[in-house]
């Protein structure tokens, strides 16, 4: 039964290239019961297609998936990111359920349990099948399979999580029936066919010229708050907008003091003695530090300078070194044991020097400058200024061209031939695939590997810190009432504000603020200006003023009143340039004595067309192209409001296109383009009409 382990294994990933998640433990108990599941009340997550879902209920899905994510994981506890994207799963699989469900339903979709063998056991059987039951050579090998179907009932666990799975299977085939009805009844008429056959393939010759709203500043246009409003109620549905809050916190951050750092030391150092009197040192390091016993010996170069030395370069009769500190770590080290590598590491710096090209002369050129810069190293020159100042090797030249350990061999052959025969502080110059080097040892070569046990404690707030900081957020809390008073508390205690715009309700946090999900959820309850009491997260304290709410729908004129004085500024110029335009048609008969009336330039368009509704240096104009098409060749316009400019123009000619011989193909290509979108397409229309309402930002 070695297939039960890989199902296990295997439960939790993708059932194959369909797209359908399988999750072998998957969410159990589907919506049979409505009574327990939609019952009304105010405790809800969501509404999905006029049905509540009950928090309670939510939750008991929640805690079913938890349970199983933890078993596959085989860990006791989860981080919160990885509930959020549970919660998600679960709350997209519901939204499956409830819409599709009531689709299949209505039309009559099932699978039959003849099918469902057919997919499970018939001569191909589903790929994530083929993949649970493989031979040693990774084929699908089908006897494993029907040994397994026949045997499963001696483990009970394992066949609940078989038709588990068998249950996915299910609702991928019914799925995969109801999106290929979908795609059969997609269609393209004759008319549509031929249409997009012109609009691809014509185009118009024109003559124009243009008025640019540009010409005219807008600080010539004065608008009144009249105005602006009648313009809002015109446009404002076309200026949508998701639900959001705005608000500014302070955090108090619970950060280490010197008096912690310096008690941890303290203890450290009184820890000494015991570490290096204790025999057993791999359990000692376990039992007591924050990371685990390194059982690898290590080369020199591999640890901090300071034990390199201890260890490597003196006898060291103390074999314990520290307290010191290493990151935000306190640590103390203790030498285990010492041995010899069959292999020798080297520490060197180099210098490269690029030849300029790729002849003799380049070469020697190189050599020459490597050995003049070499003889003034010698004579006295900083190395480690040369480098910096000369070496094409970037990465090592900030280091003075220093390496660091390298075992023998890690280099390319030339350089490293030329490390083996030099001793300490000695130089040489040598040619590689990659330049001319100034090979410098650093280092005497070392085969020595020490293997060291070390004590690591992480630098945290003391008890006493998380109450002090603590304070500080009630002094600061306390001595606020309004946004007015904390906006004035903020700026004279110094704190530093952070902002948070425009957050939606299904944000998983707050940048720079980790599993900052309870601070959204309080912003979703709070009023406008409402203040929050002190929240309290691992590591800090966050007080908070609600300023800014939007509800979805209409953006309010105050936060779209620039787009709005925009476009009566807009309209403005459009009626002043469409006056003088007008003004000048009347007193000519032709385009080029209007452009010359107006002092403009009359331009040509050889190659308009009807899918490309831009102008070159002018932007797009969708109107001007439609009224293109729309024209009689020979024609003259009247004047022509556009999206940048107002426009005259005069449509020369259209080019001659062919009646197109075959509109099957034409027609197969858009059908194709629709199917490609009708999954999607199909999703978000029956959630549209679904009115989906994820409510869950004020519980999780």
């Amino acid at each position: 039964m070695a297939a039960i382990g890989t199902i296990r294994k295997y439960s939790g990933f993708a059932v194959g290239l369909i797209a359908l998640a399988i999750i072998a433990f998957i969410l159990s108990d589907a919506l049979t019961n409505n009574s327990k599941l939609f019952n009304s009340n105010k405790t809800n997550v969501g509404v999905i297609a006029g049905q509540e879902i009950s928090y309670k209920y939510f939750k008991s899905r929640f805690d079913e998936e938890l349970d199983k994510y933890k078993q596959r994981q085989e860990i006791e506890t989860i981080d919160e990111q990885t509930k959020v994207q549970l919660r998600d799963e679960v709350w997209k699989k519901l939204v499956d359920e409830i819409i599709f469900e009531k689709e299949y339903n209505d039309l009559g979709i099932f699978v039959s349990a003849e099918e469902l063998t057919y997919i499970v056991n018939g001569p191909n059987p589903h790929q994530a099948v083929q993949q649970f039951f493989v031979d040693s050579n990774n084929q699908f090998d089908r006897r494993k399979l029907v040994s397994f179907l026949k045997n499963m009932d001696q483990y009970p666990e394992v066949k609940a999580i078989w038709l588990n799975f068998e249950e996915e299977l299910e609702k991928e085939k019914v799925k995969k029936k109801y999106l290929s009805l979908v795609k059969a009844g997609l269609y393209v008429t004759d008319v549509e066919a031929k249409d997009d056959y012109y609009s691809t393939n014509k185009y118009a010759n024109i003559d124009y010229i243009t008025l640019p709203l540009k010409s005219i500043a807008d600080s010539t246009i004065s608008t009144t708050e009249k105005e602006i409003k009648h313009k809002y109620n015109e446009i404002k549905e076309l200026h949508e907008i998701e639900e959001s809050r705005s608000f500014e916190f302070i955090v108090f951050e619970v950060l280490p003091t010197k008096s912690d750092t310096f008690a941890l030391f303290d203890k450290l150092e009184k820890f000494k003695k015991e570490f290096k009197n204790n025999e057993n040192d791999s359990l000692f390091v376990e039992v007591n530090s924050d990371e685990h016993f390194d059982t690898i010996y290590h080369h020199r170069g591999y640890f901090t300078e300071a034990i390199d030395k201890a260890y490597f370069d003196n006898n060291f009769e103390d074999t314990i070194i520290g307290p010191y500190i290493s990151n935000n770590f306190i640590k103390i080290a203790k030498l285990i044991e010492i041995k010899e590598d069959t292999i020798y590491y080297y520490r060197a710096s180099h210098i490269l020097i690029d030849a300029a090209g790729d002849t003799d002369q380049d070469t020697l050129d190189a050599f020459k400058k490597a050995r003049e810069l070499m003889a003034g190293i010698k004579n006295g020159d900083d190395f480690t200024m040369v480098a910096m100042r000369n070496s094409k090797d970037k990465q090592s030249a900030i280091k003075g061209g220093d390496l660091g350990w390298f075992k023998d061999g890690a280099m390319v052959k030339p350089f490293n031939d030329a490390v083996k025969k030099l001793s300490k502080g000695e130089m040489t110059v040598v040619k590689s695939q990659f330049g001319i080097h100034i090979v410098k040892l650093t280092e005497e070569k070392s085969n020595k590997l020490i293997q060291i046990g070390i004590i690591s404690k992480e630098i945290e707030p003391s008890g006493q810190t998380h109450k002090d900081v603590y304070a500080q957020a009630v002094k600061f809390r306390g001595n606020i009432e309004t946004n007015e008073e904390f906006q004035r508390s903020a700026n004279e205690s110094g704190f530093s504000k952070r902002i948070a715009n425009e957050v939606h309700p299904d944000e998983p946090e707050i940048p720079g603020l980790n599993n900052s999900r309870k601070l959204i959820n309080w912003a979703y309850k709070a009023k406008l200006n409402e203040l929050s009491k002190i929240i309290e997260f691992d590591d800090k304290f966050v007080v908070a003023v609600i300023t800014e709410i939007n509800e979805e729908g209409p953006a309010p004129l105050e936060k779209i009143r620039d787009v709005v004085e925009g476009e009566i500024i807009k309209g403005k110029k459009q009626e002043i340039l469409k006056e003088k335009l007008s003004e000048a048609i009347a007193q000519n008969t032709t385009i080029e004595g209007t452009a010359k009336a107006l002092k403009l330039t009359v331009e040509n368009l050889p190659n308009a067309s009807y899918k490309v509704a831009i102008l070159s240096g002018i932007g797009e104009e969708r109107y001007l192209i439609g009224y293109i098409f729309g024209s009689e060749p020979g024609s003259l316009s009247e004047p022509i409001k556009g999206n940048n400019a107002i426009f005259q123009l005069k449509l020369n000619s259209f080019s001659e296109v062919e009646e197109p011989k075959d509109l099957i193909e034409i027609k197969n290509k858009l059908i194709s383009n629709l199917q490609g979108m009708s999954q999607f397409e199909t999703m978000e229309s029956l959630k549209d009409a679904a009115k989906v309402q994820d409510l869950r930002y004020k519980w999780f």
